[in-house]
């Protein structure tokens, strides 16, 4: 992966490769790390919690839904994005 920074058609700042190595998690380990986020939610982290939401959605699940249920608002009103 590299950032490529661009204005029309050129590019303003390249930067060097980086090499990104995504590994996939035991199901206890994701278990663990859900029942994390649920420990967070009690602790009023939603800001935090919420730069959780694309590794939630990248493994759709029952278990996903459930975090992402106590995380988005359910008036749309107060979303942001």
């Amino acid at each position: 992966m590299r950032l490529t920074a661009k204005k029309a058609n050129q590019i303003l700042y390249r930067s060097e490769w980086t090499d990104i190595l995504v590994g996939a998690l035991s199901q206890e380990t994701r278990d663990a790390w859900v029942q994390s986020l649920y420990t967070e939610i009690k602790m009023n982290s939603r800001g935090v919690l919420s730069n959780r939401v694309p590794s939630l959605l990248a493994w759709p699940d029952e278990k996903a839904l459930a975090v992402l249920l106590k995380v988005i608002p359910a008036n749309t009103t107060e979303c942001t994005n």
